[in-house]
């Protein structure tokens, strides 16, 4: 939005006026400076209830700081959004008690549960409004209700949960169970929990994915055998830190995990310890985040930073560096120095002719390269180079010990290579070859980089050439300067000849266009009437060094017929000139190397000082305020490119209002070579204005001949706003003390109030005036319940952490009422003044008596409840017993009739006695299985755990049954592996398992039919052994649907069957829980009308 000052102007004129009038209301002082001044947006952050401002667009303009905290949000998290969706809400009037104070504007309350917090909230709302009746905000105030509406749901609640049966607990526990695990699998982070081994217990499907391991595979190993060997002693040091010490605070990390593919993945762990309910350490959970990808960016970043150093480093060698040899060999120094690239060499062509490379240098590689230089001197080629030779990109090769044929390279040179021939003007001069990181060298970035390296080399030996050429035309007019007069005039540089007493003998034509005298007046002048006086006084000494050497090269500067100051660099050699010793120097003008050395210098120096002013903005002004460099950041926040601006004058962008002061400042700057900061509009891309802050400096060059302006500047628009803002909350904040729907008073250290809101003048029934400055907090309380509160309020003052915020007592108005209040009060200590809202729970207190006396009502009739458990328990053990007895004489006896032990019977009465030793039988069974039920109800059931014979086990329960399943005609089979291991178990328990496994096939397999039975051993996929048992059978099946449900207690298929095949119901449920008990599993696979698969899983053991 456009920034608009007849806007603020407005605005501060309203907020004055209403400021002016509230603060009259409430009979404040209105001078700041006042001791008793309170500013309102300090008591509005104190109140302890929740206080909210929206306007008539259900936009949040703010909370209070108890808002923001029971919210759990920031400022700038509510900033501009509606208020159902912080709270949660489906629409602005779907339970927000706005909904009338839109419509009526009167105040409104309505109490809802937010689903989205889980909480129950009290919601008053009340309208503001402007002088002419309009609504202009609502301010909500909400108070958490929670305990009331928990406590009436209890009471609701309390004579259901004491019928709950065993099993519906443990339905829901599966429910906790499967909801936690869903939540583990659907996180975003990874998931894992350690026991106090590191041992890791727990991993979530995203922990799984991440680290690529199977779930079963990688819970139960130990943390460390996913960790690399190089960090095992640090972590080993942080988690024993962590388990020694019990600290419960998260901790964090970061460390490399072995995923199981074997590479590594960088992970961001969450750490804190686990504990049980006595506050024993268990073990630690931790909860990752893989940040990889982020640490190898800022690698590669580090390593492009390190790339581009060296290369700055080679642009600055050139610069100086004239021998040939000497230039590539620090050119490779100056590559490894940097870390860029691991090695570098570069082989220069044979100048000659002959084929082969001449000059070969290298660093950072070891003897190896010999046989590098050796093949290249001899015109041999190595893959890279010959494919470089051929093109003119980069060659890039990956990993090239294995990815070339011949190349010599050994395996400590891992990484990937990059080549490319040295090339300038069509003329080759070499080969640039280097090594770096394998996870380098592919992206376009580092290629650009790597190139523009190879063209400053290629260019700086093409120059190296230019002045090689030169020389060698030099040393040729030695031999005979009159031979060559054309060629000595005809040179692009200056020639002078003087003899060696330092008097000119010819100078050629460039020297006199370039100085401006004539040939006459050069000669006459000598070399010292065109050096500068710094030249001057060396003449002597070079003079003396080409006698010595034969030849000198120096740097110095010409003064021109004009006064003008040319830099020159002169090489100076020793011939014969007309038979006498001579001394020719060519001078070639070097004003724009200079130039280009002075450029870099500066920008030297201004990224320096860029980086010393740096805000969020830099750019570079002259002295008229021309811009000459603006940084990348001017796109981002002020919309424009860099290019666009650079040659516009900076006061062009700035507000009107602003410019004539700006421009004021910046001169005076200028002139008086000082810096200042000042805030100003600036005009953005899209048209409006930005608040910025600017802080600007005056530089100059080398030669204080050139003035620049260096600015940094910041954008405070927010900042500026939030000036506004602050002014506009202190009447809003004036208004929410007076219109919040609670009663809430403001004390001093003497216990007086200072000041009360409307609210509480209808809880007391006295008026402001009778209150404020006069009464004490004390006057208004019961004479029992004053001294706790009286105690606890002088610390609250001295700022104790330790005193209670919310507090209930009995409060007596005007008419000597007593009411019930609940309490919540917050101080500002530095003020010593205290803040209360108070809220009038007397019905509340009502409720509480009555649920008291129905509690104990309740409570009495639970313990009735499990008087009456309990002598269910004995009653069914001792009615176990007593039948057992009984039923075991009655076995015993019919056996012995049977068997005719006891006289012969006839068919009919042998079949007579047949059915009571089978009925004896049954009965015996639905015996046990009840006992055993109430056993496990109880909680007194006791195992007899020992090796068992599964073979043994099953030949026994074939044996026992095979009389039964011959009557039906039914064939069994049995299957066992040979060396089946034993299990560790209770042998008359499992034994019941399988005889009622094998009596359930018997029951529900026709005549004709048959019976398998199966035993091998088996292992999971986590790698533990198990004894694997299967009964099978081809019988009447059972429905899909059903299976679910046949291990519930008295559970039946149907009805019908009961009449057809006897059963209870209690044999599945029985022989699930003994499994169960025996750490295995068993499930059923079965298809109606195809027969049942009951499978059955014990650990098995080896060692017994």
């Amino acid at each position: 939005m456009v920034y608009n000052m007849q806007d603020e102007n407005k605005t501060k004129k309203q907020l004055i006026r209403e400021l002016e009038t509230l603060r009259n209301q409430v009979k404040q002082p209105k001078s700041p400076d006042s001791e008793s001044f309170i500013p309102f947006d300090t008591i509005f952050d104190a109140i302890p209830d929740v206080i909210g401002i929206q306007n008539t667009d259900h936009e949040i303009i703010c909370y209070n700081k108890a808002g923001y905290k029971f919210l759990n949000v920031s400022p700038e998290e509510v900033k501009g959004k509606k208020c159902f969706e912080i709270i949660g809400r489906q629409s602005p009037c779907d339970i927000c008690a706005t909904k009338n104070v839109y419509k009526t504007k009167q105040p409104s309350q309505v109490q809802k549960y937010i689903e989205s917090m889980g909480v129950w909230l009290d919601v008053r709302a009340y309208p503001v409004q402007d002088e002419n009746g309009e609504l202009t905000q609502i301010i909500e105030h909400l108070r958490d209700i929670t305990t009331e509406k928990e406590m009436e749901k209890e009471l609701e609640k309390s004579h259901i949960e004491l019928e709950k049966r065993i099993e519906e607990r443990t339905e829901q526990l599966k429910q906790e169970k499967d909801l936690m695990k869903k939540y583990l699998d659907v996180s975003g982070t990874i998931i894992l929990a350690l026991d106090c081994n590191q041992n890791i217990t727990l991993v979530n499907n995203k922990g799984c994915e991440i680290l690529g391991y199977n779930k079963d595979k990688i819970v139960g190993s130990n943390i460390f055998d996913i960790i690399p060997e190089r960090y095992k002693n640090d972590i080993k040091s942080v988690s024993g830190k962590l388990l020694n010490e019990g600290i419960q605070t998260a901790q964090r990390f970061e460390n490399p995990i072995l995923t199981g593919t074997g590479e590594e993945r960088i992970i961001s762990w969450h750490n804190t310890v686990l504990k049980d309910q006595n506050g024993n350490i268990t073990g630690t959970l931790s909860s990752g985040i893989d940040i990889t990808e982020r640490k190898l960016a800022e690698e590669k970043q580090d390593y492009l930073n390190q790339v581009l150093r060296a290369i700055r480093n080679v642009n600055q060698l050139i610069t100086h560096e004239n021998d040939r040899f000497q230039l590539i060999q620090k050119s490779c120094e100056l590559l490894v120095e940097t870390r860029g690239y691991h090695n570098a060499w570069i082989a220069l062509m044979d100048e000659n002719g002959g084929g082969g490379f001449n000059n070969i240098v290298q660093a950072g590689m070891g003897a190896e390269f010999a046989y590098i230089k050796d093949k290249l001197k001899d015109g041999g080629l190595i893959d890279c180079v010959q494919k470089a030779l051929n093109q003119s990109d980069t060659i890039v090769v990956k990993n090239p010990v294995s990815a070339c044929v011949n190349c010599p390279l050994p395996d400590v040179h891992k990484g990937n290579n990059l080549t490319r021939k040295l090339e300038y003007n069509n003329r080759t001069y070499g080969i640039l070859s280097v090594t770096v990181p394998s996870e380098y060298g592919k992206d376009n970035d580092e290629l650009d980089l790597f190139d523009e390296l190879t063209n400053d080399l290629s260019y700086a030996l093409y120059n190296l050439e230019i002045e090689d050429e030169k020389i060698k035309a030099y040393n040729k007019v030695q031999q005979s300067l009159k031979q060559y007069q054309d060629i000595f005039n005809g040179m692009n540089d200056a020639a002078f000849v003087h003899d060696l007493e330092g008097n000119f003998l010819d100078v050629n034509d460039v020297a006199v266009q370039r100085l401006g005298y004539s040939r006459e007046e050069l000669l006459a002048m000598g070399p010292k009437g065109i050096d500068d006086e710094t030249s001057k006084i060396k003449i002597k000494n070079r003079i003396n060094s080409i006698l010595d050497d034969g030849y000198f090269a120096f740097e110095a500067s010409h003064v021109t017929k004009t006064g003008k100051k040319i830099p020159v660099a002169i090489n100076s050699s020793l011939v014969e000139y007309e038979g006498k010793p001579a001394i020719l120097s060519i001078a070639r003008d070097i004003t724009e190397r200079k130039k280009i050395e002075k450029a870099l210098k500066e920008n030297e120096k201004l990224y320096r000082r860029i980086t010393n002013n740096m805000l969020d903005l830099v750019s570079q002004t002259d002295e008229k305020g021309v811009f000459e460099y603006v940084s990348p950041s001017h796109e981002y926040i002020l919309g424009y490119k860099p290019h666009y601006l650079v040659g516009k004058n900076v006061f062009d962008f700035v507000h009107p209002e602003d410019r004539n002061k700006l421009k004021h400042l910046f001169y005076k700057c200028i002139n008086n070579q000082k810096s200042a900061t000042v805030e100003h509009r600036y005009q953005h891309a899209d048209g409006y204005y930005l608040w910025l802050e600017t802080v600007g400096n005056v530089v100059y060059d080398e030669d204080e001949n050139d003035v620049k302006a260096i600015f940094g500047t910041r954008n405070v628009t927010e900042r500026k706003k939030t000036e506004i803002a602050l002014k506009e909350s202190e009447k809003r904040y004036r208004t929410i003390f007076e219109t919040t729907g609670s009663a809430t008073a403001i004390a001093d250290e003497n216990s007086t109030f200072l000041l009360v809101n409307r609210e509480f003048e209808k809880l007391s029934g006295y008026s402001k005036e009778e209150i404020e400055k006069r009464k004490n907090w004390t006057d208004f309380i019961v004479e029992e319940d004053l001294p706790y509160l009286r105690e606890n309020y002088y610390k609250l003052l001295a700022n104790s952490t330790s005193v209670p915020r919310k507090y209930e007592f009995r409060f007596i108005d005007r008419n000597n009422n007593q009411k019930y209040i609940s309490m919540a009060v917050n101080s500002i200590p530095e003020r010593k003044i205290a803040i209360a809202t108070l809220l009038d729970i007397t019905e509340r207190k009502q409720s509480e008596e009555t649920l008291r006396i129905y509690s104990e009502k309740l409570s009495k009739t639970n313990e009735e409840l499990r008087e009456l458990d309990k002598m269910k328990d004995e009653f069914i053990s001792n009615l176990s017993h007593e039948l057992r007895t009984p039923i075991t004489s009655i076995k015993g006896f019919s056996e012995l009739i049977y068997n005719e032990k006891l006289g012969t019977l006839n068919e009919k009465q042998k079949e007579g006695m047949d059915s009571i030793v089978k009925s004896c039988d049954r009965l015996r069974w639905l015996i046990e299985s009840l006992l055993y039920v109430n056993k496990l109800q109880t909680e007194k059931i006791q195992y007899k755990f020992e090796p068992v014979d599964v073979e043994t086990l099953i030949d026994g329960v074939v044996s026992n049954l095979s009389l039964q399943i011959k009557e039906k005609e039914i064939s069994i089979e049995k299957y066992v592996d040979e060396n089946l291991p034993y299990v560790n178990g209770d042998k008359d328990y499992l034994r019941q398992v399988l005889v009622h496994l094998m009596d359930n096939a018997r029951k529900f397999t026709s005549s004709g039919g048959k019976i398998q039975i199966h035993a091998f051993n088996d292992a999971d996929k986590s790698m533990d052994n198990f004894v694997h048992i299967i009964v099978k059978d081809n019988g009447i099946g059972i429905k899909k649907e059903s299976i679910p449900d046949i291990f519930k207690l008295f559970y039946q298929i149907d009805g019908s069957m009961t009449r057809k095949y006897e059963g209870t119901g209690l044999g599945m449920y029985l022989c699930n829980k003994i499994i169960e008990t025996h750490n295995g599993y068993i499930w059923v696979d079965s298809e109606e009308n195809a027969g049942t698969d009951v499978h059955v899983k014990l650990p098995a053991i080896y060692n017994y």
